[in-house]
This record gives C-alpha cells, structure tokens and sequence, in this order.
C-alpha cells in the first residue's frame, strides 16, 4: 500500500504540472479578448522552472519509488 501511494503521489507530481502547462500554452494560442479577458498572458519564468522543477522531481521520485517496490518483493 506504501508503495502505491508513492508511486500515485509521483504520478500526481508530473500529470498535473503538465496539464497546467498544457492549458496555459493553449490560452496563449487562444488569447480571450474583449470583455472576457486581457489578450495575450504569457506565462511567467519563475511559473515554467516551478512546473518543470515538480515534473523532474515526480519523474525522479517515481524511479525511486519502482525501484524500492522492485526491491521489497524480492
């Protein structure tokens, strides 16, 4: 049971981060104008290193977590 919320959590860390990119990035391809919105918003620096930061940091904890799952059934 460990192992499966670990292994979820890492999954958690790389899918959601990439759906926010995915979003913003179809935003910035779509812009909303007139009384909805602003026009064009690209997206912040500090905002792209956080999201690939947490998508290294799942893909990096989801290796560890295979690897101690792997480990534990032998």
């Amino acid at each position: 049971m460990r192992y499966l919320i670990r292994i979820s959590l890492a999954l958690f860390l790389i899918i959601m981060p990439s759906l926010y990119l995915f979003y913003r990035y179809w935003i910035y391809n779509n812009p909303p104008t007139g009384p909805v919105g602003n026009g064009i918003m690209p997206i912040s620096g500090s905002k792209l290193v956080f999201c690939i930061g947490l998508i290294v940091l799942g893909l990096s904890h989801l290796i560890f977590a295979i690897y101690q799952y792997r480990r534990s059934e032998d």
